[in-house]
């Protein structure tokens, strides 16, 4: 297999109020009318800032499939936008790129079967290979990965279950430290789920009632009533258990019909509003005593990322435009401040009033910019706003 397969350390995820309200829509893409004065500009611009990323991302550090600097995430998320607006725009380039990117996850997921013990070490980047996997079978209709799918959703669920169904182990080099146990198992859950939500085979609903258990043992260790714990024991609040998890109860709540799960991703929501900052993003905790952080005012553009797809599944499932609100709240400080125009890319972080500097334990993630590409695609073309 050609592969570099190493798991780094995770990606460690104020304009003027006039800019912020300027932009307001362009981060949306035209969802709702700020003035008739501005809204087609802005829409241009956000447009143009869009296009310009995605130019960017074609010279990210990339050799046969496997991308650089990017923290396992380009594994789901490249995947998944070249294949989506691949298929969309009928692109061959993207298309071609997607094809070299679902080789290389297929070549991780299969290593991954072979060598358990190797899967567990490097589990972030196998679950995100098994995810971006499961994007491409289902923008393309392709099935060749089905039953290495299959294999390894079967082993993770067996390995879930052997842990009573909550992960409080130390799996991977980083992830269940820096994330926690939650958010892993979580993760494991939201693994099921998306095949459930996008493929259709004989196992889709045992995979829904994998996660149902997983979700069921989740709830008895770490949610409090009001939100979800890095662990339990662990009273410090944290966004990225949270994130998961309401991505979780939404595509529960899809696949069941059943209300008491989506009712608990929104309180899960109103329990991670302390952790919304006034400059319009919320602040992640989980690695600002690593970068050295000095102050309160510290967010990841992978944080980021994943509430603001948290938010975009609260919003399809009930419609109240407070989720969108925050979404575009965060979008656009993302656009404004953690942008580089130099480089043309986003970049890893917002410490202390300033955007990533070099000399930072960690700086750019080309997975997170492909995740933040992939995001906006998901506004436009699922959501449909």
């Amino acid at each position: 297999m050609s592969t570099r397969i190493e798991t780094h350390h995770r990606r460690t995820v104020v304009g003027m109020l006039k800019p912020i309200a300027v932009l307001a829509c362009a981060v949306l893409l035209g969802l709702t009318g700020c003035g008739d004065d501005t809204t087609e500009g802005s829409t241009d611009e956000l447009q143009a800032f869009y296009d310009t990323l995605r130019e960017q991302a074609a010279a990210f550090d990339y050799v046969e499939g496997e991308y650089f600097d990017d923290y396992s995430d380009a594994n789901f998320y490249a995947l998944a936008f070249y294949a989506r607006v691949g298929v969309e725009l009928e692109d061959a380039a993207y298309l071609q790129r997607a094809d070299e990117i679902h080789d290389y996850d297929l070549s991780v997921l299969q290593q991954a079967n072979s060598d358990p013990e190797w899967s567990a070490e490097h589990l972030e980047e196998v679950l995100y290979a098994a995810l971006g996997l499961i994007e491409h079978a289902s923008a393309t209709g392709e099935t060749d990965a089905i039953a290495t799918l299959d294999t390894f959703i079967d082993l993770s669920n067996f390995l879930v279950g052997i842990y009573d169904n909550y992960l409080d182990v130390s799996l991977g080099e980083y992830a269940a430290d820096t994330y926690g146990p939650t958010s892993i198992t979580g993760g494991l859950a939201l693994l099921n789920l998306q095949y459930a939500k996008y493929l259709d085979t004989p196992r889709t609903q045992d995979r829904i009632d994998a996660a149902v258990e997983i979700v069921q043992a989740i709830d008895e260790q770490a949610f409090d009533g009001e939100r979800y714990l890095f662990r339990p024991g662990e009273d410090k609040l944290f966004l990225y258990p949270n994130s998961i998890m309401i991505l979780v109860l939404n595509r529960l709540y899809e696949l069941t019909g059943d209300r008491d799960y989506l009712e608990r991703a929104e309180t899960a929501f109103e329990g991670v509003a302390p952790l919304r900052h006034e400059l319009g993003f919320y602040r992640s905790p989980y690695s600002a005593e690593y970068m050295g952080a000095q102050t309160d005012e510290y967010s990841t553009l992978s944080s980021q990322n994943y509430f603001n797809l948290a938010l975009l599944l609260l919003y399809q499932n009930t419609g109240k435009q407070i989720y969108l609100e925050r979404f575009e709240e965060i979008l656009t400080f993302l656009r404004l401040n953690l942008y580089d125009d130099a480089q043309g890319r986003l970049l890893h972080h917002w410490i202390d009033g300033h955007i990533a500097h070099p000399d930072d334990l960690e700086y750019f993630c080309s997975g997170c910019n492909l995740q933040f590409l992939y995001i906006v695609w998901y506004l436009k073309s699922v959501v449909g706003v």
